[in-house]
């Protein structure tokens, strides 16, 4: 599986400049979009539970990027430091009960940088629609049906009261597969295998997923008493 587009951070830019931001990433993996992001602002932390995946991140050796294995709702920072957080395809995945204080962990260390700025915190979201999303579904395949917890997730940051909506955007990412083996060993599908073959011709072997872009600013009260570490 070879990633053929991916618009994030161009489209992100257009309204979220990272020049000169510092930047924590909640989610980063193994690094692939914290080496991107990286080249675009001043330092960035990058924070994920998995340590292999961390390992590989550090492996990068990106000179302004530190990472750290933490969950989001244990943030290891004094706040505020960060001008800007972007959720990376994360917050989905982490636990209903937990998902407001992983959001609450977040703005604690998201600072506005000046008196007529704000801090921001930008969440990439897996959407509902694509070639990508419906393999999911057929297939059981890669984090199979996750509707419910895109769902949850959606609620949540956009009914968190520290947090302040400024734009929606979609954004699409694209897959080129090589063969259907490069698909089962991408993928992992679980069911309807005999399909897949049929699927990919049917999609010149490029599958594409919808990605949503929500951008919210982190409203000023939030920092007034900020709790104590």
């Amino acid at each position: 599986m070879k990633r053929i587009r991916d618009e994030f951070l161009y489209k992100l830019e257009k309204v979220l400049p990272l020049k000169d931001k510092t930047v924590l990433e909640v989610g980063c993996g193994d690094g692939r979009l914290s080496a991107e992001i990286a080249r675009r602002c001043k330092r960035l932390a990058g924070v994920d539970p998995n340590r292999d995946l961390i390992d590989v991140a550090r492996s990068r050796n990106i000179p302004n990027a530190q990472f750290y294995k933490r969950r989001a709702e244990d943030l290891p920072f004094v706040y505020p430091q960060f001008d800007v957080a972007i959720f990376t395809l994360s917050l989905h995945h982490i636990p209903i009960d937990v998902m407001k204080d992983a959001i609450d962990s977040v703005v604690r260390v998201t600072a506005a940088t000046g008196p007529k700025d704000a801090g921001h915190i930008v969440f990439l979201e897996p959407g509902t629609k694509g070639s990508f999303f419906n393999a999911e579904i057929w297939f059981d395949a890669c984090d199979g049906d996750e509707r419910k917890a895109k769902t949850r997730a959606d609620r949540a940051m956009l009914s968190h009261p520290n947090l302040e909506l400024l734009h929606r955007l979609k954004d699409e990412t694209a897959f080129r597969f090589s063969s259907v083996e490069d698909f089962r060993l991408s993928m992992t599908p679980k069911q309807n295998l005999g399909d897949v073959a049929r699927f990919l011709r049917r999609h010149r072997r490029i599958l594409r997923a919808e990605r949503i872009i929500t951008v919210c600013r982190v409203k000023r009260h939030a920092h007034e008493n900020p709790p104590r570490l």
